[in-house]
């Protein structure tokens, strides 16, 4: 943060993101505190779910601090899911509707709009002539690859195969820090292939916050688990240095993911 500098709200949509940037913030030893409706508190970074910025108590909030000029901006954080999220999340489509609300700059990011959504994405936010700054998202590091799978055995078996193939190769996987992501499209193949794999699941439905929050950090940091089978849930802005192979089984309804 800048000498100077005042409060920015951070608007992050998902618990391992907002269990991600925790880590993070903690890293660099930033002040920051997690908002909700009962809090009362600021600090120079404040984190809050989309559901939470989706109510009035939020809006009294962030509207106190600007009447103190203590607010700098608000920025939210995977801002595409407020139009590719709102079918299944009513938060992200009146995300922008409460935001607007409050009287102060706003910044969205998001590394995965493509620029034929960009004009739907201004018209749905209601954002007029804002500043755009795009760059290139290729990265050499990053290769993909898709697989028709064919003859006997169901794509779960084939994944369990492909993973334990990829696993034993000692020059691409290093067990005790890199990590596997293996996304199915829905709760029930999730929890079919974890159970063939023997690892941690994660779901909309895994429990409370704090709960999704401690399979995550499990799945981080224990070193007899390097595999997590998730639904989507997972994936918006999750960041982890050492993932090394992240895996579909079934195509992706949206490219985005």
């Amino acid at each position: 943060m800048l000498e100077g500098a005042r409060t920015t709200i951070l608007i992050l949509p998902t618990v391992a993101l907002r269990g991600n940037m925790l880590g993070r913030l903690d890293e660099v030893a930033l002040k920051h505190h997690v908002w909700y409706p009962s809090s009362t508190k600021s600090a120079p970074i404040v984190l809050i779910s989309a559901e939470a910025a989706c109510t009035e108590r939020f809006l009294e909030y962030a509207n106190q601090l600007c009447d103190r000029q203590c607010l700098d901006r608000i920025v939210i954080d995977e801002c595409h899911l407020t139009i590719t999220a709102g079918n299944y999340r009513r938060s992200m489509s009146q995300l922008a509707w409460h935001v607007r609300r409050v009287r102060t700059q706003t910044v969205w990011l998001t590394a995965t709009l493509p620029p034929v959504y960009q004009e739907l994405f201004l018209e749905h936010n209601k954002l007029v002539r804002p500043h755009i700054v795009r760059e290139s998202t290729n990265r050499p590091n990053i290769r993909y690859s898709v697989r028709r799978e064919r003859g006997l055995g169901t794509l779960c078996e084939r994944a369990v195969r492909l993973v334990q193939s990829y696993r034993a190769q000692s020059d691409l996987f290093e067990s005790q820090r890199d990590r596997i992501i293996i996304y199915c499209p829905t709760k029930a193949l999730v929890a079919e292939l974890a159970d063939m794999l023997g690892c941690l699941s994660y779901t909309a439905e895994s429990g409370t916050e704090q709960e999704k929050m401690a399979i995550i950090e499990r799945w981080l940091t224990a070193a007899d688990s390097p595999i997590i089978v998730a639904t989507s849930v997972l994936g918006p802005g999750f960041d982890y240095l050492d993932v090394r192979l992240v895996m579909h089984v079934c195509a992706p309804s949206l490219l985005l993911q």
